[in-house]
């Protein structure tokens, strides 16, 4: 469970089933690039089958932060095209 915790600095739930098993994690981001490197870093620990995001549904987001991790995730996307390499996530 440490791994995982590590890989989540700023987890503040944390709860167990054991029907299915698995771990349900809460955390925050300030991008969604974040996200994805969060998320692309989880898949890649020991013991971990899954890892997914899931966004609540009545979650109120800031339209400009919204807006703002789109054009983030655009602009890496280009500078990954440009330099002929694209991102894994």
């Amino acid at each position: 469970m440490q791994p995982i915790l590590s890989a989540l600095p700023r987890c503040r739930l944390i709860t167990t089933r054991t029907n299915p098993p698995g771990v349900w994690l809460i955390d925050w981001a300030n991008s969604m690039a974040e996200v994805a490197d969060v998320d692309a870093h989880l898949r890649g620990l020991p013991g971990v089958e899954r890892s997914g995001i899931i966004m609540r549904q009545r979650v109120d987001f800031a339209v400009e932060r919204v807006e703002g991790w789109i054009q983030e995730d655009l602009a890496r996307w280009g500078r990954a095209q440009r330099s002929g390499v694209l991102p894994s996530s």
